[in-house]
């Protein structure tokens, strides 16, 4: 007997599914829910190449393709950011905006806002020492016109106020000065009256004391000095007939004390005195400075002073 020839089937029609019933021949519903599945991503991957971005929604189809876009447009805006805030000025970095949310009032960069509170605190300072200024300015200016108009006054001679003090009333009403009822008011003078030669002297002697006691009590001084003053103070002496006993009663500046300068102005006042022993003891140092009467010239008013009379 022979055995019969296998016969070759093309794979078309092989189906493992009937094509009346439409079903698998075996595990039709595990077939069918793969198939289905199957057809899901077949399409979605037709639809993704096709319609990859959504113009209504303004999103793409693929969420991770959107996830990559939405990172790739804050890199840019943080970009942006960072570019522009290189090109500002050096001032424009220390704005309070930087270290302080002016939405949130919260603080960002703790050390950057109290670097600006310390700047703003010296400004201010320095603010304050101009105003102090301007008022040390505008204080000095005014009492430069205060001393200006003080100065104008004693530009005036205190002679002009005395003539018409001496005439003793008033030209145009013919009435006299005072306080009374029929007196006539005479203004204070602005001008100081003149010092005379005495007081001068007598103050310039007051001010030579005065150093004097507070100088140091030895002081070096050259021995050729030391010699004319004793020198001085012996001629001195001499035209004053005193005795010898006057030279070592000079200072060492050739500076006579106090005790001899009063015989001095007592010689000019009256008769001479015979020496240094009988000239009066000095007054206090207090009852020094002031300033004395001015000495008597001999002579008459009639006559005149003996410096003022005629030669024969």
């Amino acid at each position: 007997e022979r055995e019969p020839r296998q016969r070759l089937v093309p794979a078309s029609n092989v189906k493992d599914f009937n094509i009346i019933s439409n079903r698998y021949l075996q595990g039709h519903d595990a077939k069918l829910s793969r198939d289905k599945q199957l057809n899901l991503r077949e399409c979605t991957e037709k639809f993704r190449r096709c319609n990859r971005f959504d113009p209504v929604l303004q999103k793409f189809s693929d969420s991770r393709d959107e996830a990559n876009a939405r990172a790739a447009d804050d890199a840019r805006v943080v970009e942006d950011g960072l570019r522009a805030e290189a090109l500002q000025p050096p001032c424009h970095h220390g704005r309070e905006s930087k270290g302080f949310d002016l939405i949130t009032h919260q603080t960002k960069d703790p050390g950057l806002i109290r670097m600006i509170d310390a700047a703003e605190n010296g400004r201010t300072a320095r603010y304050k020492k101009h105003v102090d200024m301007e008022r040390a300015w505008k204080q000095q200016a005014e009492e430069m016109e205060d001393l200006s108009a003080v100065q104008k006054c004693e530009h005036i001679s205190h002679e002009r106020f005395m003539e018409t003090s001496r005439r003793g009333y008033n030209i145009l009403s013919n009435r006299p000065f005072g306080s009374g009822p029929t007196g006539h008011a005479l203004a204070p003078p602005h001008t100081v009256p003149a010092t005379d030669i005495w007081t001068k002297v007598m103050r310039n002697r007051a001010q030579d004391d005065q150093s004097k006691l507070q100088a140091p009590a030895t002081q070096a001084i050259p021995m050729d000095e030391t010699a004319s003053a004793q020198h001085g103070a012996a001629a001195d002496a001499q035209r004053l007939g005193g005795s010898g006993a006057l030279t070592s009663r000079v200072g060492a500046r050739g500076h006579p004390p106090a005790e001899l300068r009063a015989g001095w102005a007592m010689s000019a006042r009256g008769p001479s005195q015979g020496s240094a022993a009988t000239a009066p003891m000095a007054a206090p140092h207090s009852a020094r400075a002031m300033a004395p009467p001015a000495p008597a010239v001999p002579g008459t008013p009639r006559s005149g002073s003996i410096y003022s009379k005629p030669r024969q």
